[in-house]
């Protein structure tokens, strides 16, 4: 059997606060912290293998706690494998994003101040460092995260 936990961004569905780029990894990482106590809670074993799905722009939450996991104390009594990491439709750089070159083209000064800005996400970078068995699963009529995502995530 499995057990699956689907946790929502900040500020979509059921969660509080304001949706932000900058609190989806620091989010990522206190859910995987409070992973132990939520298997044991529901009756599981607290060392149940961990395998991340991120779908579209939650790619870069599964990958970016893929690429953490047995670097760091992710969860509480230490080191933790994670068993395998499926990146659906995955985010691999915004900036190459159709949306964003749309802005980009309709607003030449939004798309400068936003290039200004580090983004948040290193994605791309931090998919180099995943160890675990990774499935990358993309459509090719994807108009949001187009096929080429899926392609750098893979190399």
């Amino acid at each position: 059997y499995a057990a699956v936990l689907c946790p929502e961004f900040r500020g979509y569905g059921w969660s509080g606060g304001s949706p932000k780029l900058s609190t989806l990894l620091p989010d990522a990482e206190a859910v995987m912290q409070a992973l132990p106590g939520i298997l044991e809670g529901a009756g599981l074993a607290r060392d149940a293998a961990i395998v991340l799905h991120g779908r579209s722009l939650g790619s870069a939450c599964a990958v970016h706690l893929a690429s953490l996991a047995g670097q760091r104390h992710l969860l509480e009594g230490g080191r933790r494998e994670v068993a395998a990491l499926v990146v659906e439709s995955g985010v691999m750089s915004l900036m190459d994003l159709p949306m964003y070159r749309q802005l980009g083209a309709l607003m030449p000064e939004m798309r400068q101040l936003l290039s200004a800005e580090p983004c948040p996400l290193n994605t791309l970078a931090e998919m180099r460092n995943v160890s675990a068995p990774t499935l990358v699963v993309h459509g090719d009529e994807d108009d949001i995260s187009p096929m080429e995502q899926a392609v750098s995530c893979h190399q």
